[in-house]
């Protein structure tokens, strides 16, 4: 998940970025959208600083001003989020957002989708997708985003794949790019998956047994 950071005078430009974000598969925390009414707004910040796998701040000259927004900097820098601020409107960075990599809006996706730092986002990222996506136009954009990841991906983020893709019939579908990527995947995957994984994540069934897994697999103990 990306953590946006914005000062509350930019709320629709920062609404503006995450649909650009999210258009792009990676979702976002707002916070004048996600935290929910009476709930402790500076808990709930924490909170999600801890949990997100990259941080965004829009930057303003509100930005630059906003004391809030300059402690959320400190605390991305603090928890070592890999992070990446985005120029709007002016090009002036103000104590802490100095210390960070700053780009101008077009650039902001392909910087996400490329640089090192935020190889696990874009890994979390492609596993929520192939999760969520309800089209095969949508699961072989997910394909052609991040195919290329599979290699710099970790044995745990393999198996969360596998396991995302084999509950989604627009993904493993043999008919598009997807599908047969998918099908050499798990089938290289196959031997990790033991009856003590199977247990602890495949709640559903998905790759337990034939009648209820659509690719058939095997278990193996």
């Amino acid at each position: 998940m990306v953590f946006i950071s914005y000062s509350n005078v930019d709320a629709h430009a920062a609404s503006a970025l995450r649909g650009t974000l999210e258009s792009n598969y990676y979702p976002c925390f707002l916070a004048h959208d996600d935290i929910q009414p009476t709930s402790d707004w500076h808990e709930e910040i924490w909170k999600t600083l801890h949990s997100s796998h990259a941080f965004v701040g829009l930057v303003t000259d509100d930005f630059n001003s906003s004391a809030f927004c300059q402690q959320e900097i400190g605390a991305a820098l603090a928890l070592g989020l890999p992070s990446l601020l985005v120029f709007s409107g002016t090009r002036q960075l103000a104590g802490f957002a100095a210390r960070f990599q700053a780009v101008k809006e077009p650039k902001l996706i392909e910087t996400l989708n490329t640089l090192p730092k935020f190889r696990q986002l874009r890994a979390e990222a492609w596993i929520h997708a192939t999760k969520e996506v309800s089209t095969y136009a949508q699961a072989n954009t997910i394909y052609s985003h991040f195919y290329k990841e599979w290699e710099t991906m970790t044995e745990d983020e393999h198996l969360r794949w596998i396991l995302a893709a084999a509950g989604n019939s627009q993904v493993y579908d043999e008919g598009y790019n997807i599908g047969p990527f998918y099908t050499r995947m798990r089938k290289l995957m196959e031997p990790h998956f033991t009856d003590q994984w199977l247990f602890e994540n495949d709640k559903q069934s998905l790759l337990h047994f034939f009648d209820l897994n659509p690719v058939g697999l095997k278990t193996k103990s």
